[in-house]
């Protein structure tokens, strides 16, 4: 499992410990996505691997296609807190999973998908 906050800077959980600990430390901040960052999240296929927005992104439309492509090769998933997005709308047209909550019930939205994706509960 990996996971990687994207903000006003980039930082990556290598693990589920370092994952956990970067949920519960957001940074706030205008959000973009680096391609070597990207890079890394979706290196190998098969992992968990998934996203979490409360906006837009600045440079979707710059890293749209390769994040797509790369997305289909693992068990991903979005969630988008608050409004739907433009990356929220083309990950769903894609055929991948999105979901969409108003913030309140996240933690337990990501605790319910990683189960599914990962003990198939």
């Amino acid at each position: 499992m990996r996971s990687c906050v994207f903000s006003s800077k980039t930082r990556m959980g290598r693990n589920l410990r370092e994952s956990e600990e970067l949920a519960l430390k957001p940074d706030f901040g205008g959000t973009s996505f680096d391609e070597q960052s990207l890079d890394e999240l979706f290196r190998g296929k098969g992992s968990l691997v998934y996203t979490i927005s409360d906006g837009e992104i600045s440079n979707w439309g710059d890293v749209k296609e390769k994040f797509i492509e790369r997305a289909k090769k693992h068990h991903y998933f979005h969630l988008q807190i608050g409004e739907k997005t433009q990356m929220y709308r083309d990950l769903k047209s894609a055929g991948l999973k999105t979901l969409l909550d108003d913030g309140k019930n996240s933690a337990k939205i990501l605790i319910d998908v990683t189960q599914r994706e990962v003990f198939g509960e």
